[in-house]
Formats: structure tokens, sequence, C-alpha cells
């Protein structure tokens, strides 16, 4: 186990265990769904926030919106896709990382399909997903 994981397992630790398990299934998914280790998670998240540029700096934010939408689209329930950001955010958190993300921002149980999202929200996750298909 990672030093990584080891950290965040001792945070989760005060949580009910149904919740540790949701918790970590949730980042596992999140993981190989864009193909990293918890380390490269971090090593991502410190070279972002380096960045001079706004976009860098929201990298991790864009790919936990793109993958809830992706879930949404898939006929998962809004509050089993908060489950991805609520995850990544405990794990980043844990190893002394903020995610610049609210509740508000993932609009969580309002929209049925993608098509609903509001313009720039979708030209956002687009963005995202072109970047990972090109960079990964």
């Amino acid at each position: 186990m990672s030093e990584a994981i080891r950290t965040w397992e001792e945070e989760l630790s005060t949580k009910p265990e149904g919740i540790r398990k949701i918790y970590r299934t949730h980042l596992d998914k999140f993981l190989e769904r864009w193909y990293l280790t918890p380390e490269d998670l971090l090593n991502m998240r410190v070279e972002n926030l380096r960045s001079d540029d706004p976009k860098d700096r929201k990298q991790v934010e864009g790919m936990i919106i793109a993958q809830m939408a992706e879930m949404e689209e898939r006929g998962e329930a809004p509050k089993i896709c908060q489950y991805i950001w609520k995850s990544v955010h405990s794990f980043l958190e844990a190893n002394g990382f903020e995610l610049d993300l609210r509740a508000e921002d993932l609009h969580l149980g309002r929209y049925d399909d993608f098509q609903a999202l509001p313009k720039q929200v979708r030209e956002k996750i687009e963005r995202s997903r072109r970047n990972w298909i090109i960079h990964y």
C-alpha cells in the first residue's frame, strides 16, 4: 500500500465502514478511468498547482466533472456520481491538497442528460475529454 493511500486510510478510519468502502471503490474508479496511480494523481496536482495557467490549475476538477457527466449519461443516479467528487476530494485533502470545486459547481441531480447541462459546462467537459484523449 502506498504512503498516500495509507495516509488517506487513516483519515477514513473515523468514517463508518460502509462509507469507507464507497470512497475506496469510487477513488479506484476515478484512478482507473484516468489511468492513474494514487501517486500519479498527487504528482498531477502538484504540477497543476505550480502552473501559471489557470486551466492547468483546474485539471483534476475538470476530470471529476467529466467523469460524473459520463456516469450520469450511463444512467447512474446523481447521488452515486457525487461519490467520485467526494472520494477524490477526501483523498487529496488527506494528503494536503484542496480542490477548487463546490457541490453547486457540480449541478448534482439537476440534469437528466449531458445536453441539459449549461453550454459552458458541456464545453468544459468536452475540452477535458479531448485533452485526455490527446495526451494519454
